[in-house]
C-alpha cells in the first residue's frame, strides 16, 4: 500500500491533466475535495456548466490548459426533464393533442381532442366546441392510440457561463472544490492468526450523499483536516441574499462593518497575518511522492469507484501483519479504607483486571482512530473476541486493544495506619496529621500460562519504599494541598497458579 501525498493546489496551473478525470479526497468529517478534468463543447468561446458544484466558500477553483478564462458567472439555463407518470392528471398532461374519450364522474362520456392539461381542469375540443371539464370530475381516459406514460417538463436551471479568451470547438477544464455530504468510515478486522503475529485489515465505509461517483479515485485522509469557512456555501452556489452572505461570512449578524474589527473579519483590512518579506513564493507543491505526507495528512489511496448519491460502500485500504502481546492490567482506586478489613471489605476491595493485546504498527503507514473487530482463528473457525476503538498509531508505535475482563487473574488490596504524628502542620486555619501507611496488594494468576501484570495507582502523599521495584510518576497538584500526587506501577511476571504480593508504604497528611 501507497502513502499518498496531494497538495490541495496541485491542479493549479498547467499541471493538467490528471490520470484519472475525478479524484476525491475524503475526510471522516462529512467533507471532501474534488478535482474534476471536464471537456466541454464551446460556443463564440462560451461554455455552460450545467452541474454547478456545492462548493464551500472559498475551496471554487477553476482552470485551463492552454486557454484562459476571462469570466465565470451564473445564468439561467433551458432545461427539459423527462419523468414516469401514472397518476391521472400526469397521464392526461402527457397525451396532450390526442383524440380521446373521458368519463366522468357524474356519469356519460365526453369525446374529443384534448388540446391542453392543467392542475385544476383540462380542455377538450368537442364536434360542439370547446369545453372546460374539472379536473376532478375524470375518472378515466380512453384512447385508441398507446397512451405516452412520460412527461416532457421545459424549465430553467442556475448554470455557469464560463467565456474563455480564445474561442475553440471544445476545451479542456479543470476544477477543484471542497464539499460537505461524503465521508469514510474507517474499520478494522484484527485477526490473531499465532500466539505473536496478527492480520490488521483496514476497510473505508464509504456515504455518498453528495454527487454520483463514476470511476472516480478516492483518496482517505487520516489527520484533522482546518477548513475555516466549510459552513458557507460558495458565492456561484449561494442562493440567498448578499446581506445574509455577508453576516454568515463574518459570523456578527446585526453588526455594522468597522475597519476596527478584529482580524479574523474577512471585510476587514487586516495585514496582520500578511507576509511582510517579498520572497513569498506561493508556487504549487510537489506531485504524488510516494511514502510521503502532506503536513500531518496521510492520504490512503484506493482503486477507482463508481458510486451513485445516496449509496454506500465498503473499500478495502491495506492488509498489513503485525506482532502482538498479551498484556493485564489493573487500576487500583486511589484510596481504600484504613483499618482492618471485614470479610465483606475483602471481597470489596478485589479489583477488575482488563486482558488486551499490544499490537505494533510495523507498516509504513499510520492507523487512523477506527472501530476494531477483534477476531481469533481456532482451527477453521473465525471466533470474534471482542470490539473496541483503535486509537491514531503512527508507524512503530503500539496499540492497546482491550478484550475482556480477566475473572482468572486476581488481585485485591488493602491498607493499614502504621503511625500516626499529630498537630504535624497547620494551613488556613486547619491541623493536619502526618500518617504513615503500609499498603499491600495480593495477585494471583489461575490462568494456565504465564502473564505479565501492571497494576497501577494514583498515590496522594510521599511514596516512601516497596518490597518489589516499582516505577514512580510524579503528576501536577492542584489541590493546593501539602500532599503531593504521583501515578506508581509495578510489572509483575506471574506462572500458572503463582501468587504475589507487593507491599509498599508512603506517607500521607490528613486534615482532622
Amino acid at each position: 500500500m501507497k502513502l499518498f501525498w496531494l497538495s490541495w493546489f496541485c491542479w493549479l496551473g498547467s499541471i493538467f491533466p490528471l490520470a484519472a478525470q475525478t479524484q476525491v479526497a475524503l475526510f471522516k468529517n462529512g467533507t471532501s475535495f474534488f478535482t474534476k478534468n471536464l471537456r466541454l463543447e464551446t460556443a463564440n468561446g462560451s461554455a455552460t456548466l450545467t452541474d454547478i458544484p456545492k462548493a464551500t466558500f472559498g475551496t471554487l477553483w477553476f482552470a485551463t490548459e492552454g486557454n484562459r478564462i476571462r469570466s465565470i458567472r451564473t445564468v439561467l439555463s433551458p432545461r427539459t426533464t423527462t419523468s414516469e407518470v401514472q397518476e391521472l392528471a400526469g397521464l392526461l398532461r402527457a397525451n396532450v393533442g390526442k383524440k380521446m374519450t373521458l368519463s366522468l364522474a357524474q356519469g356519460g362520456n365526453l369525446e374529443g381532442t384534448l388540446e391542453m392539461a392543467r392542475p385544476q381542469y383540462v380542455t377538450l375540443k368537442t364536434s360542439n366546441g370547446w369545453q372546460n371539464v374539472p379536473m376532478g370530475e375524470i375518472r378515466s381516459f380512453l384512447t385508441t392510440e398507446k397512451p405516452a406514460t412520460q412527461l416532457q417538463v421545459q424549465d430553467s436551471v442556475q448554470a455557469l457561463k464560463i467565456d474563455f479568451a480564445n474561442a475553440a470547438a471544445t476545451q479542456n477544464l479543470s476544477l477543484g472544490y471542497l464539499r460537505k455530504g461524503i465521508a469514510w468510515l474507517p474499520t478494522y478486522r484484527i485477526d490473531l492468526t499465532d500466539e505473536k503475529i496478527a492480520s490488521v485489515i483496514l476497510h473505508a465505509e464509504v456515504l455518498n450523499d453528495a454527487e454520483d461517483l463514476s470511476e472516480a479515485q478516492l483518496n482517505f485522509v487520516v489527520g484533522v483536516p482546518n477548513f475555516a469557512y466549510q459552513y458557507l456555501a460558495s458565492p456561484l452556489s449561494y442562493t440567498g441574499d448578499v446581506l445574509s452572505f455577508i453576516n454568515q461570512l463574518n459570523r456578527t449578524s446585526n453588526q455594522a462593518y468597522s475597519p476596527n474589527r478584529r482580524s479574523d473579519n474577512l471585510m476587514a483590512q487586516s495585514m496582520s497575518n500578511a507576509y511582510a518579506s517579498s520572497n513569498y513564493d506561493d508556487s504549487p507543491g510537489g506531485g504524488d511522492l510516494e511514502g510521503s505526507e502532506a503536513e500531518d495528512l496521510f492520504f490512503y489511496k484506493s482503486q477507482t469507484v463508481t458510486l451513485r448519491k445516496g449509496e454506500r460502500a465498503m473499500l478495502p485500504v491495506l492488509q498489513v501483519t503485525g506482532a502482538y502481546e498479551h498484556v493485564y492490567e489493573v487500576e487500583l482506586p486511589n484510596s481504600v479504607s484504613l483499618g482492618t478489613p471485614s470479610p465483606a471489605d475483602e471481597e470489596e476491595n478485589r479489583r477488575l483486571v482488563w486482558h488486551s493485546i499490544l499490537l505494533k504498527n510495523e507498516g509504513k503507514l499510520p492507523w487512523t482512530t477506527g472501530a476494531a473487530l477483534l477476531t481469533q482463528r481456532v482451527g477453521t473457525d473465525q471466533r470474534p473476541l471482542a470490539q473496541d476503538k483503535l486509537a491514531y498509531t503512527p508507524p512503530g508505535a503500539k496499540a492497546k486493544i482491550r478484550i475482556t475482563v480477566a475473572t482468572n487473574v486476581f488481585v485485591k488490596d488493602n491498607e493499614r495506619e502504621l503511625s500516626r504524628k499529630e498537630m504535624g502542620k497547620l494551613k488556613d486555619s486547619y491541623v493536619y496529621d502526618l500518617l504513615t501507611i503500609e499498603a499491600k496488594i495480593e495477585v494471583r494468576n489461575f490462568k494456565d500460562k504465564d502473564i505479565k501484570l501492571k497494576v497501577e495507582r494514583q498515590v496522594e502523599g510521599l511514596p516512601l519504599k516497596s518490597d518489589i521495584d516499582w516505577k514512580i510518576e510524579k503528576l501536577v497538584n492542584l489541590d493546593k494541598t501539602y500532599n503531593t500526587t504521583q501515578r506508581i506501577s509495578w510489572e509483575l511476571a506471574l506462572k500458572p497458579g503463582e501468587r504475589k504480593e507487593v507491599t509498599y508504604q508512603y506517607q500521607i497528611y490528613l486534615r482532622r
